[in-house]
């Protein structure tokens, strides 16, 4: 909220902003800025009337407020305890989802050197078809 002394010192700034409108050549945007800096002060100046109904209006409700408050007298108010809000047990797996985020520990595997295993001399093709018609022997 913009309080008083802030409106006072934007009115000065325009009004000293205005001066230095009207010392730059004539033109329309000369008359459009000095229009500008009219209309501004005039807000400045309704800003602060506003402002001032505002604390009168606030003076006046205290004197109300005190005058009702000498002449009534207080009652008595009685205060309600605070109850504590009743938490349902939640089920294990969610309670400590909840709270507590389980921690993923990541560990490195240990590499071995892979031993190759030693290439053996080509068998000849004729044993391998042999095995598959050895096979098919079989399950007739």
């Amino acid at each position: 909220m913009i309080g008083k002394t802030q409106i006072k010192q934007q009115e000065e700034a325009i009004k000293y902003l205005r001066e230095l409108v009207l010392q730059a050549e004539d033109g329309d945007s000369k008359q459009a800025a000095l229009d500008y800096c009219d209309g501004c002060l005039t807000a400045c100046k309704l800003g602060l009337e506003v402002l001032a109904k505002q604390e009168e209006s606030k003076k006046a409700d205290a004197k109300d407020t005190e005058t009702t408050a000498e002449t009534k007298p207080k009652k008595r108010t009685t205060r309600k305890k605070k109850t504590e809000p009743v938490e349902e047990p939640a089920t294990a797996p969610e309670a400590t989802a909840e709270t507590k985020p389980k921690k993923r520990t990541t560990r490195k595997k240990k590499t071995e050197p892979v031993e190759e295993p030693a290439t053996a001399p080509e068998a000849p093709a004729e044993p391998e078809v042999a095995q598959e018609t050895d096979d098919f022997d079989d399950l007739l």
